[in-house]
C-alpha cells in the first residue's frame, strides 16, 4: 500500500511539473483584464518588437502585451521579431509600471527554456 501511494504521489508531482509548460496558456486579452497581480501565468505568441535587453512586445490573436526580463539569462539572449515563444511570468498591473508581465522564463519554439524561476 505504501508503494502504491508513493507511486501515485510521484506521478502527480512529475505530471504537474511536466504540465507546467504548454498547458493553461492564457491569452493576452485575459492577462490584460486579469485583476490579480503577482500571479504566475503562461502566455504564448509572437515577438513583434524588442526593447534591447529589457524585454519585448508579444502579440497573439487577442492583442499585445509588454514583457520585461527579470534575470540575466533572458537579458543576455538575443530575441528577434517574428520568434514564436511561450512566456512564464508574473502579471503586473501597477499604473506606474510600463510592463504588463515580468518574465522569468521563455520557452522557444524548439522547446529550449531560457531563464530561471525566482519565485
Amino acid at each position: 500500500m505504501k508503494n502504491a501511494l508513493l507511486f501515485v504521489f510521484t506521478f502527480l508531482v512529475s505530471f504537474n511539473a511536466f504540465a507546467e509548460w504548454g498547458d493553461n496558456i492564457m491569452s493576452v486579452d485575459a492577462i490584460k483584464h486579469w485583476r490579480m497581480d503577482d500571479r504566475v501565468v503562461h502566455v504564448r505568441g509572437t515577438i513583434i518588437e524588442t526593447f534591447g535587453s529589457d524585454g519585448f512586445k508579444l502579440a497573439d490573436d487577442t492583442g499585445e502585451i509588454r514583457i520585461h526580463f527579470t534575470n540575466h539569462e533572458l537579458r543576455d539572449f538575443r530575441f528577434d521579431t517574428g520568434m514564436r515563444v511561450e512566456i512564464k511570468g508574473l502579471v503586473t498591473h501597477e499604473r506606474h509600471h510600463r510592463w504588463d508581465l515580468e518574465a522569468t522564463n521563455v520557452r522557444l519554439h524548439d522547446g529550449i527554456i531560457i531563464g530561471r524561476d525566482k519565485f
